[in-house]
């Protein structure tokens, strides 16, 4: 047998590797323009996201010495934090003092979007609105306040906490 004739019944890796890394290509292109996310994916996205806002209300109390408020926005899938200092903060590193101002700092991380199709029990009982939104509110010792709520993504359920004393998020899925 020669060489050539095993040649071309087997593909080398490098064909393969070349394949696999299109078939990436097409799948990332063709999947968002086709608007249908996986529902696992969009959980994973919601969970992380919940995660993402509560640290960095959290981070921001504790930079900025005030508290931080989270407000959930069903109607646009988005996440909100709210932060009002009383005055302008200095940095602990050599920056101008006045060309720092703490908040202007974190006002790229004040709006977390939801995935699409989140949303919550309103006949949860203990769900509590404050002004059109689900309120969370973040201490600068690292405390935060906030009711239980029941999120849910299409027919998933889940169990939306704070715990008080550290302000990580409790957020688990509720079997129906």
């Amino acid at each position: 047998m020669s060489s050539a004739g095993l040649r071309s019944d087997r593909y080398t890796l490098l064909e393969v590797i070349i394949v696999l890394v299109l078939l990436v290509m097409v799948v990332t292109i063709v999947l968002p323009r086709v608007g249908v996310v996986p529902l696992g994916l969009r959980v994973s996205q919601m969970v992380d996201r919940v995660h993402s806002a509560f640290h960095a209300a959290a981070s921001i109390a504790l930079a900025t010495g005030e508290p931080v408020k989270i407000s959930f926005d069903f109607g646009s899938q988005k996440i909100r934090l709210d932060s009002q200092p009383s005055s302008r903060r200095r940095p602990t590193h050599s920056v101008a003092a006045d060309d720092y101002d703490a908040a202007s700092f974190f006002d790229q991380l004040k709006i977390f979007d939801l995935p699409d199709g989140v949303g919550y029990d309103e006949d949860f009982e203990s769900a509590e609105e404050n002004r059109g939104g689900l309120l969370y509110q973040f201490f600068p010792n690292g405390e935060a306040s906030g009711p239980k709520i029941r999120l849910m993504l299409g027919r998933r359920r889940f169990t939306l906490d704070v715990d008080r004393l550290t302000g990580r998020p409790i957020l688990f899925e509720k079997e129906y």
